[in-house]
């Protein structure tokens, strides 16, 4: 099948023109052609279009090949120009090629005329695409120099190959310093061969190898990077280079170090104020015991004492009303004093302070609070009993507060070296993938402090709840004490 070709010729002569045809069709080209032979006609021509080749005669009574040459500039068509002469002359030649044609021939010998006419259609093809690859390797060059990231390209050897300005600036080291040395100059002396040939290998085998590096500039200035390596490929897939681009995070690194010091010492701060809190919270609850308890139950037993002495029925009336307020007040004071610090939890354990707990949030909230005590009697530090009784006690007061449960239960569990607790309850539950573990507007313990420390202590809070299906609450601690199973001596 032929090959379409539509050719402009620049000719006087309808001879000549008809050779340069039937020269392409004898080739195996479907030549569609339009011969002028005068500016104008070259320019409305190539107002048309879609021509892919022009072949101009050197000289012709309107006009020149080279002025055509020029029309041709002036149009801003991307078209390969062949000049065809009637006379043989070097400085014919020469000066077309320098005016920008792309091939010149004599008419007496045509002979390489259908060769280059194809090469230059394929130069035509091909010049997009390197007009395309050159601009992306402008581009290329200039992020290169521009980009405040260090750029690093050595060869399969290791050698530094690329050395960008910004790596100059980073390391202080110079291209020609660098040129010829490998980038372990920049490594601490004593990490660089591991490191240097563990890149190397992952990058080649991974096809990326990406990590922190501790660097060291040529003042001395010690540095953090993040790094990424890549292998360049050649067109085989062989490996030809690699180039590494390093980022300074000193400072991204100095101020990670320094909030994570300042929430280490808020953590302690927090823990010292619940600890000093529930101190206060005992020495109150003591101090109701040891005076205004005591006194009521004075108070009591000084009525029962006057009660003998009085026979009048409205006397006694009145002594027994005085007698019940005062039992109130003795049972609402004993209430205070278990809710301000149970004494159980000092005395006896976690277990029995847990079982009190229960009992007290079933009285006053009108559920069913149920507490199963798997572990027996828990030796472990007060700070730990502490934090896991307000822990326990704030999901308690969620379950009725919020989730609006009928039942709760608290399961006490020692296992695998950690104390467990779980609570759980039927009430409406939450999305725990999008409820977020921060303080509660109250100001309330919540489940944010409730993290908090226990992650001081090593521990973790692990929340399962949808909507509807109620909520279960896992409290997990080391053990640093030991327990004694129920029913053990």
């Amino acid at each position: 099948m032929a090959t379409p070709l539509r050719l402009l010729i620049l000719e006087d002569s309808e001879n000549d023109a008809d050779l340069i045809v039937r020269q392409f069709r004898r080739s195996g080209y479907d030549v569609t052609f339009e011969r002028v032979q005068t500016p104008e006609g070259m320019r409305a021509a190539l107002d048309k279009g879609g021509w892919q080749a022009i072949i101009a005669d050197y000289d012709m009574p309107e006009f020149t090949g080279l002025d055509g040459l020029k029309i041709l500039h002036e149009d801003g068509s991307d078209i390969p120009f062949i000049l065809v002469s009637g006379r043989a002359g070097e400085d014919i030649a020469v000066e077309a090629m320098k005016m920008g044609a792309h091939d010149h021939f004599t008419k007496d010998n045509l002979t390489g005329l259908m060769t280059a006419v194809e090469r230059e259609l394929r130069d035509a093809r091909m010049r997009p695409e390197r007009s395309q690859a050159g601009d992306l390797l402008r581009r290329q060059a200039l992020i290169y120099e521009t980009i405040h990231e260090a750029v690093v390209i050595t060869d399969t050897e290791g050698v530094v190959i690329g050395w960008n300005p910004a790596a100059e600036r980073m390391f202080g080291y110079t291209q020609s310093e660098m040129f010829g040395n490998t980038p372990a100059v920049i490594y601490r002396a004593e990490s660089a061969p591991v490191i240097a040939s563990r890149i190397a290998a992952d990058a080649v085998l991974n096809g990326r190898w990406a990590g922190e590096i501790d660097v060291v500039a040529k003042d001395g200035t010690e540095r953090v990077c993040e790094v990424v390596v890549v292998p360049l490929r050649g067109t085989r897939g062989d490996v030809s280079a690699t180039v590494g681009v390093y980022r300074d995070i000193t400072d991204r690194k100095r101020t990670e170090k320094e909030l994570l010091a300042r929430q280490r010492q808020l953590q302690a701060l927090a823990a010292r104020l619940s600890l000093a809190e529930e101190r206060e919270r005992r020495r109150i609850a003591d101090q109701l015991h040891d005076s205004v308890a005591q006194n009521l139950a004075f108070a009591k037993m000084q009525l029962g004492a006057l009660r003998s002495e009085l026979s009048s029925d409205e006397a006694l009336s009145h002594l027994d009303k005085a007698g019940q307020s005062i039992d109130e007040a003795i049972g609402d004071t004993r209430c205070l004093i278990r809710e301000l610090s149970p004494s159980l939890l000092y005395q006896v354990g976690l277990g029995e302070a847990l079982e009190q707990l229960c009992e007290g949030h079933a009285e006053r909230h009108g559920i069913s609070c149920e507490c199963r005590n798997e572990a027996g009697t828990i030796d472990t530090k007060e700070a730990v009993r502490i934090v896991l009784y307000q822990a326990v006690r704030e999901l308690l007061t969620n379950a009725a507060k919020h989730a609006r449960a009928n039942k709760v239960t608290v399961l006490l569990q020692c296992r695998e070296g950690n104390i467990r607790i779980i609570v759980e309850d039927d009430g409406v539950g939450f999305d725990a993938s999008e409820a977020a573990l921060l303080p509660d507007e109250s100001g309330g313990f919540g489940l944010f402090s409730i993290r908090e420390r226990l992650s001081r202590m090593g521990g973790r809070l692990v929340i399962e709840s949808e909507p509807r299906r109620g909520t279960r609450a896992t409290l997990v601690v080391p053990l640093t004490g030991n327990h004694r199973p129920e029913g053990s001596s």
